[in-house]
């Protein structure tokens, strides 16, 4: 009871002060202004727009977004913390009343724990705001993802009260407030930058490491609340109130150095054990406060890591020589490591991870220019020389294709090297904003780890297409290339050319013809026919003028074409475009349903319809036509066709186009998005659903929830949030504060 009497008296002294009532006013307003103009005004404006940028409005307002409130008061608070905190111990041995408090028979223990619970107070009254902000947004947002409110709140009240705990024991080692104030921010900011110290030395490491506060209110903001980030604040808090203690308690008793050092270095040893101990991931719990848990793997992610049993490996190589090696210097490895890895060390935490730098030739012009004449060893001895490693530990070019083999077009600034059971795959970095894979492809990774991988073979007979190739009509592009990130290689497939006189076709999943010019041999069309009594799947991708060269092939398959060309509209320029719809009841496993904004786009395609007579009973799938067409009514453009093989289900595409997935697409800028995804989704389907890796939470389902991108009142009634918010509210705080402020001495 004495602590929450010294807290009272505090929390009294606190609110006649200038200081809190102008920081909570400026609070207010911060807040205010934030729920206005980038929650109320950018969901009301999307909504009047007929448009939506994909975020919920719990999203825009409290938590991930860059302007959110939280976003913006844990920038904030390293502020305001100090400026509330500076004067709880220092205004106490400024006026002298500290010694008569330490000569009381008051324990030393509820001094601390009312001074700390005074602050604790004030942070309350801040939650308290933004908890009704957060009630209004129930209110005029139906459906409000308000768990992830909860969660941004919970980094907030987590942050401010360690920055709390800092700031009072900091208060208590001078008379200055202002000192007090400075040396908290100094603390603050050494806890942020810590982590990057000593990453080389593993003991240290581990130690700075956990000792930064840097990124873990992040994830909780994000919607993620890891057990380990909650114990670690509380952790903090209880090692600088211990320090409060100690330090009141070294002005009341007489101790020595080595008495005085013994006991905070036992305090902080017991500290860091209770971190290392709940920092274990065998010992983390997790609880995702995102709508349809998407902080979380997905049903294949999880799926993927159930494979992988026992421990794994993951090696990271980085290139020294890459303009982005910074990306992989010690002071990343971990944090990024969470940020990539962290889901799935949350299924299976039994890995070990190992880091390796090399050098090899790398696009990086800048540096080659300084170092122009010197050999790739030279450039890699000066880097080593400069960042203070040991070369000898450097990898060559040489040693990394003896270690793991070696792809021409593998990433050449950085991988990763996932391993498992004398097993091995790759995952490259990407030359773009991103840089790090995506859970997408890492989750790929994970499943071609723990099963068999399939494999596309593209026919090089009768003239086809290559995709091996960089080309303008190649389909290397979607399909081949290693260094793009959502190409059918980076998530999930293996792609290889094959013949069908000369290739075992019994090792290839999914069978792929694209565009042949001549007409496949009677010997080409035996082979095929035979992979397709087997039950193979294949995909044939026509264009307008292939009829000779496909009609045998279509004739056996049940297929015709149903017109020369097929087009919509025209962009202006040279390319003829079709904009198919889905027909209804084709499941695209979320792949495929994108906004009208962003229909699939084919250049120049050829009608098709099924026939009877062939193999397989086919049905149209994706058909264009009606208004603004130069065909007459509705056209397929896409049919596929399923049955039972030796209890193996076969599936056949037949797409009339080619160029849609080509490297002329890309660089005319047509449709690229939509194209990928439809490439995507008709490989799943011939996968059964296996491969390209589909997006992690799909908003489908009587369990899943929607994004809560609506809003119940309109762009004009903003006015009166703003009057209400922004001049109403800190008014009368102001009037208020004043006021007390005013007839304080009667306190």
């Amino acid at each position: 009871m004495t602590s929450i009497k010294i807290a009272v008296s505090e929390i009294r002294s606190i609110f006649v002060s200038p200081v809190a009532w102008v920081l909570y006013i400026i609070f207010v307003v911060q807040t205010s202004v934030r729920f206005v103009e980038r929650g109320l005004f950018t969901v009301a404006r999307q909504q009047f727009d007929g448009v939506s940028e994909g975020q919920s409005f719990a999203s825009y307002l409290f938590s991930a977004n860059d302007f959110s409130i939280a976003s913006g008061l844990q920038d904030n608070l390293i502020f305001y913390i100090p400026l509330l905190t500076m004067g709880l111990l220092s205004r106490e041995t400024q006026t002298g009343t500290i010694r008569l408090l330490l000569s009381s028979p008051i324990r030393i223990s509820d001094i601390v724990i009312g001074k700390y619970l005074a602050a604790l107070a004030y942070i309350g009254l801040m939650i308290a705001f933004l908890i009704a902000l957060l009630f209004l947004g129930c209110v005029l947002v139906p459906g409000l993802d308000y768990p992830l409110a909860l969660a941004a709140f919970l980094s907030i009240f987590l942050l401010a009260s360690a920055y709390a705990a800092i700031g009072l024991f900091m208060s208590s080692l001078t008379s200055h407030q202002l000192v007090a104030a400075a040396g908290t921010l100094a603390v603050l900011s050494i806890l942020a930058f810590i982590g990057g110290v000593g990453q080389r030395v593993p003991i240290l490491a581990d130690v700075t490491y956990w000792l930064s506060m840097a990124g873990r209110a992040e994830y909780m903001r994000n919607g993620l609340v890891a057990s380990k980030d909650v114990w670690y604040f509380f952790s903090i808090i209880g090692l600088f109130l211990g320090f409060t203690w100690f330090r009141l308690y070294f002005q009341r008793a007489s101790l020595d150095l080595v008495g005085r050092a013994s006991r905070i270095l036992t305090l902080l040893g017991v500290v860091l054990l209770f971190g290392a101990f709940t920092s274990r991931p065998s010992f983390t719990a997790y609880w995702d406060a995102t709508f349809n848990d998407r902080r979380t793997l997905g049903p294949e992610g999880q799926a993927a890591m159930a494979n992988i049993e026992g421990p794994w490996h993951l090696t990271v190589y980085a290139n020294v020589l890459h303009h982005q090696i910074n990306r992989h210097l010690p002071a990343t490895q971990r944090p990024t490591f969470r940020s990539l890895f962290q889901d799935f060390v949350r299924e299976n935490h039994r890995v070990h991870v190992e880091y390796k730098f090399f050098y090899g030739p790398t696009k990086n012009p800048a540096l080659f220019r300084e170092y122009e004449g010197l050999s790739d060893s030279e450039i890699a001895q000066i880097f080593a020389s400069q960042y203070r490693f040991d070369f000898d530990s450097f990898l060559s070019i040489e040693d990394v294709k003896d270690q793991i083999g070696w792809r021409a077009d593998t990433p050449q600034g950085g991988f990763y090297v996932l391993g498992w059971n004398g097993r091995r795959e790759v995952i490259g970095t990407f030359d773009d904003l991103k840089y790090y894979p995506d859970r997408r492809t890492i989750t790929a990774g994970m499943r071609r780890l723990g099963s068999s991988p399939m494999t596309i073979g593209y026919v090089v007979d009768a003239q086809s297409r290559p995709v091996l190739q960089r080309g303008a009509s190649s389909h290397f592009t979607f399909v081949g290339d290693y260094a793009a990130r959502y190409t059918l290689v980076n998530l999930g497939f293996d792609v290889e050319e094959v013949s069908l006189k000369y290739s075992n076709l019994n090792e290839v999943d999914v069978l792929a013809i694209a565009d042949p010019k001549v007409p496949l041999d009677e010997a080409e069309l035996v082979a095929l026919e035979r992979y397709l009594e087997t039950g193979g799947n294949l995909i044939v991708f026509a264009e307008p003028g292939s009829e000779e060269p496909l009609t045998p092939l279509f004739g056996m398959l049940g297929v015709e074409f149903d017109s020369n060309s097929v087009i919509q509209s025209a962009d202006g320029g040279s390319l003829d475009l079709a904009y198919p719809d889905l027909s209804a009841g084709w499941k695209t496993n979320g792949l495929l349903e994108p906004p009208q904004s962003q229909r699939p786009v084919l250049i120049g395609a050829v009608g098709l319809k099924p026939v009877s007579g062939g193999m397989f009973d086919f049905e149209t799938v994706l058909t264009t036509g009606g208004d603004g067409s130069k065909t007459v009514g509705s056209k397929g453009v896409a049919v596929v066709a399923e049955r039972l093989v030796s209890d193996k289900r076969q599936r056949i595409v037949v797409v009339g186009d080619a160029d849609f997935a080509s490297g002329s697409a890309l660089a005319a800028g047509v449709g690229t998005r939509p194209s990928i995804l439809l490439l995507s989704s008709l490989f799943r389907y011939l996968s059964e659903d296996q491969y390209p890796i589909t997006f992690d939470r799909l908003l489908d389902g009587p369990d899943a929830r929607r994004y809560d991108d609506s809003i119940g009142i309109e762009l004009r009634d903003l006015d009166h949030f703003k009057f209400y918010l922004y001049g109403l509210i800190p008014a009368a705080l102001f009037v208020f504060g004043s006021g007390l402020l005013a007839y304080r001495r009667k306190w």
